[in-house]
């Protein structure tokens, strides 16, 4: 886990703190969803459509380009796949992954934005032709908080319509949306049987007590081989991922030369969030808003020290940095 002790002495290292978060968050789903192999679990195991049977996973190109806007990429990361399809023809993955806890209700508009942005690169770079039509583009966001995903999916059910003669004129969009929740735990551990390697990741940062995380970790060790190329780098993936979460994992060889996953679970959602972490954040918050306001209301004070939801704390911390009122900060912490 990121020792944040050492960066969180003034305002600005705790935006170096938040950023290399961000970082973690960005790097490490990259380089999972460049896999092939994840591609192909993800699509097959989580997206109902008849499209990916047509798709050669075989020939799957990666874009190194990121489109979403500057001030959005501590909220999300995104990644575009070019997708080979049967008979020569080709279409576009867009993949956005939205980490921040709380449910952005813009998100069709922006996944919009992002995707027009897209197809202006690929002209200007002469990958796709004007003089053609344009290839798809299939837009998909992977939900990875906790709350339950209450925001639309359609850009129309976002913009008013009180004249009917209007309507020819919104924009007809929508994006797929898949969340961790998107399928039972128990659906999770028979797709996990079956070798699909996407539902096993889920499985495991679906687990709520050390219970689930430990029959999660039995049920991937069966279906992967830690010891192949990709199963090494599927645990490093997973070790950076879950260090994060405050989940530690070490490999171990059994008889027989099978290696196999043990956790070190330091805290895991509703069993690990000590009160001396929710403390730590507290004050973090605190020292931010102290330096940016010289003196809190005793109010504020005490408002923050009832928060009690480590996802909540963080997010009262990335929205504190641009607080300009003691006002807004009572706003944020309220929501």
């Amino acid at each position: 886990m990121i020792k944040q002790k050492q960066y969180l002495l003034s305002g600005t290292k705790i935006w170096y703190y938040i950023t290399m978060e961000h970082h973690l968050y960005d790097k490490t789903l990259k380089e999972l969803f460049s896999r092939p192999e994840i591609v192909r679990d993800f699509l097959k195991g989580f997206v109902d459509s008849d499209f990916i049977n047509d798709i050669d996973f075989t020939r799957i190109e990666k874009k190194n380009t990121s489109y979403i806007a500057k001030t959005f990429k501590n909220k999300y990361t995104d990644l575009a796949l070019k997708l080979n399809m049967t008979g020569g023809k080709c279409a576009y993955l867009y993949l956005i992954i939205e980490f921040q806890s709380t449910v952005d209700k813009l998100m069709p508009l922006r996944i919009l934005s992002y995707m027009l942005s897209m197809y202006d690169d690929l002209i200007k770079q002469k990958e796709i032709s004007i003089d053609e039509p344009l290839p798809p583009v299939f837009p998909v966001v992977l939900y990875t908080g906790t709350q339950t995903y209450n925001a639309h999916t359609k850009l129309e059910d976002l913009i008013a319509m009180p004249y009917k003669r209007l309507q020819r004129y919104v924009p007809n969009f929508e994006h797929y949306l898949v969340t961790l929740q998107s399928k039972p735990r128990e659906e999770l551990k028979r797709m996990t049987a079956l070798d699909n390697l996407i539902a096993g990741l889920f499985y495991f940062l679906t687990a709520r007590t050390k219970e689930e995380l430990k029959e999660a970790e039995q049920v991937v060790s069966d279906r992967i081989d830690y010891a192949s190329e990709f199963g090494r780098f599927y645990v490093i993936w997973l070790r950076k991922y879950l260090e994060h979460k405050g989940i530690k994992i070490k490999t171990h060889v059994k008889e027989g030369g099978k290696v196999m996953l043990e956790t070190l679970v330091a805290d895991i959602r509703t069993e690990g969030k000590t009160e001396g972490k929710f403390e730590g954040k507290q004050e973090d918050i605190l020292k931010l808003l102290r330096k940016k306001f010289k003196e809190l209301p005793q109010s504020v004070e005490d408002k923050i020290k009832d928060v009690h939801s480590v996802e909540k704390l963080e997010e009262i911390l990335l929205a504190t940095l641009d607080v300009t009122s003691i006002e807004e900060v009572e706003k944020i912490i309220n929501q």
